[in-house]
């Protein structure tokens, strides 16, 4: 199994944001931007309702901690003008076919300035070059456009519709798979440098 180094994936993205770890002693500071932006996180997230708490972001901060020290995660904070305004990262990375799932969120007002597409390529560039990951899988549901042109401005495919695959405010909701491999990323890169 390759390990990831957390200390070491400190990443910034542009004069004003930067990737980094977020630590237990941020847990009041995520707990009110989640407060912040619960109403619009909410219609596509399932953790919000159990996110009420400066407890319970200090217990999610502490499990990505302990998952990351097993090389099953990488989560990062995006951090934009000094201040802690979304979150990025990994979930559950799987060594064994050298892939991983993309999950993503960003404060509403930061919303179409461009960071969320910046923190995932910075994301996508560790995976590939750094973790030497084959795969990359976005789900994001069928109906939430701003998540998907996320993975469609980054190149990825689309690789199919789940249906009704999440329950989600009482109803059932389709998922979009995007997929992006290595070797589709690093010809891309490849074309847009030469």
């Amino acid at each position: 199994m390759n390990e990831v180094h957390y200390d070491l994936f400190r990443h910034r993205i542009d004069q004003h944001t930067e990737l980094r770890q977020v630590d237990e002693e941020q847990a009041v500071e995520l707990s009110r931007l989640v407060d912040r932006n619960r109403e619009h996180l909410r219609e596509w997230l399932q953790w919000v309702d159990n996110s009420r708490t400066t407890q319970d972001s200090r217990d999610f901060l502490r499990e990505v901690r302990k998952m990351y020290r097993d090389s099953r995660t990488v989560t990062a904070g995006i951090w934009h003008r000094e201040r802690l305004s979304g979150m990025v990262g990994l979930n559950d990375i799987d060594w064994a076919n050298r892939s991983t799932r993309f999950g993503y969120w960003l404060d509403a007002g930061l919303q179409g300035e461009g960071i969320m597409t910046r923190a995932c390529q910075a994301l996508i560039e560790h995976v590939f070059n750094d973790l030497e990951l084959n795969r990359i899988e976005i789900e994001a549901a069928v109906e939430n456009v701003r998540s998907r042109a996320i993975p469609e401005r980054l190149g990825f495919q689309l690789d199919g519709v789940r249906r009704e695959a999440q329950f989600l405010n009482g109803r059932y909701v389709d998922i979009a798979v995007y997929g992006m491999t290595a070797s589709e990323w690093h010809a891309r890169e490849r074309r847009r440098s030469g």
